[in-house]
């Protein structure tokens, strides 16, 4: 799963990067991921073959229905129809849900048999160190100098990752390099049920809206950055330039 989600995410960026010309990451999104482990496939404590074969296949078909609108430009014009305060409202929704992923890793929130969540009752040093973490990104931020402001994540993200490997809170690596695994391929057509499309549509809405909502963040701030330097901006009042290449992208 780690290999395919690298390879895939490293293809569509670069598709993206090569064709669309835009700075926006494709790859598996949180989103898909989430309504696949606890949606399609549900909360299980044990693995059923069947169900896992099922939500995988129409996985793929979702990508081939992305890829074959994509083509003919249906996503770009479904999501361009969507009111700007909705647009704007989606990145800010993926950021809590990254913040939420973050908060469990660190023991910050944790399961609660009745509301689901809950904050936690102690302080351990995972919990110190991600906010010592999240404290020291913030101040770079605002500190940095112009020249510098590539290193407001990656210096505070580095320190603390070596930090959290001494302390054992986290494994160290193993190597640097690693040749790819994949394990079977769990296709198959046979697992699926005559109600097969709703989970397909659903995923399709899903990814075409989580990489709408990311264009529209990632190429607003693009623009807000090159304000001063007077470049022609990426949004413009008939979208997002080279959006059509970004959907495709997701597709393939």
């Amino acid at each position: 799963a780690i290999s395919a989600f690298v390879l895939s995410t490293a293809m569509g960026s670069l598709m993206v990067g090569l064709l669309a010309n835009l700075p926006v990451p494709v790859g598996p999104g949180l989103g898909c991921a989430a309504f696949f482990a606890y949606g399609l496939t549900g909360s299980r404590t044990t693995v059923d073959r069947a169900i896992t074969e099922m939500g995988i296949t129409c996985c793929l078909l979702s990508g081939c229905v992305m890829l074959v609108l994509g083509v003919l430009d249906l996503p770009r014009r479904i999501f361009g129809i969507v009111p700007i305060p909705v647009k704007h409202s989606m990145p800010i929704g993926l950021g809590l849900l990254l913040s939420l992923c973050g908060f469990q890793q660190m023991g910050l929130v944790v399961a609660d048999p009745y509301t689901g969540v809950r904050m936690s009752t102690s302080i351990g040093m995972s919990i110190i160190l991600g906010a010592a973490g999240a404290i020291a990104m913030a101040f770079v931020a605002h500190r940095a100098p112009k020249e510098l402001k590539f290193t407001q994540f990656v210096g505070p993200i580095a320190f603390f990752t070596l930090v959290s490997w001494s302390f054992g809170l986290s494994p160290w690596p193993e190597g640097l390099i690693t040749t790819p695994v994949f394990g079977e391929t769990l296709i198959n057509f046979h697992e699926l049920g005559k109600f097969f499309w709703s989970p397909v549509f659903g995923l399709f809405m899903i990814c075409m809206f989580d990489i709408g909502g990311i264009v529209e963040s990632v190429c607003g701030f693009a623009d807000s950055m090159d304000a001063a330097k007077r470049r022609k901006p990426l949004i413009t009042p008939d979208g997002v330039r080279g959006e059509y290449w970004v959907y495709f992208s997701c597709g393939v």
